[in-house]
């Protein structure tokens, strides 16, 4: 009787640190994460700069139209809309006589457009470009555009600047392209 007593009080032991050993044990509560990574802050990026130069026939001579554009940090800055800000442009217009002599010259910013353009164009967009169209009679005229930075972009307000041969400039929005 003594050895099912002491057998029946060795199993109750090793039952009990059975049930001991398989119970729940506490968990740390301290959570490991890698720390957050900084997030790298986007470079303003700047659209390409430019000068062109061409020689046109006109008012019975011969005319050389000069471009430049040239991202501008002194503007409010444009965007892409996906969250990659650019450098507004300015861009330089110079018509030069047969004999070198300046006739016009100005230097155009995205605000000599702002009549034409809605206000998502002026807020986010930018001075993309000016180009030398056609001269018609006593007119020169150039396609403006103001639109997306991007130049993967063809988001953008396609503008006429006319030039008369007294100099007087007009600007209006070109129906002939989409943008």
């Amino acid at each position: 009787m003594m050895m099912k007593s002491l057998l029946g009080h060795v199993l109750a032991i090793g039952l009990s640190l059975f049930l001991l050993s398989c119970g729940h044990k506490e968990q740390p509560s301290d959570i490991i994460a890698p720390a957050p990574k900084p997030m790298k802050k986007k470079v303003t990026q700047k659209m390409d700069a430019y000068a062109q130069s061409s020689t046109i026939a006109w008012l019975g001579a011969s005319y050389v139209v000069k471009t430049s554009r040239q991202p501008d940090t002194s503007l409010p800055l444009a965007d892409d809309g996906n969250g990659n800000k650019y450098y507004d442009n300015t861009i330089t217009l110079q018509v030069l006589r047969p004999d070198d002599t300046q006739f016009f010259s100005h230097t155009y910013k995205k605000s000599d457009f702002s009549a034409y353009v809605d206000e998502s164009f002026m807020k986010h967009g930018a001075l993309t470009g000016i180009v030398f169209d056609r001269a018609d009679g006593g007119n020169l005229y150039f396609v403006a555009s103001v639109g997306s930075p991007d130049k993967m972009s063809d988001e953008y307000v396609p503008l006429t600047l006319c030039i008369s041969r007294l100099g007087v400039v007009s600007i209006s929005k070109n129906s002939d392209l989409d943008g």
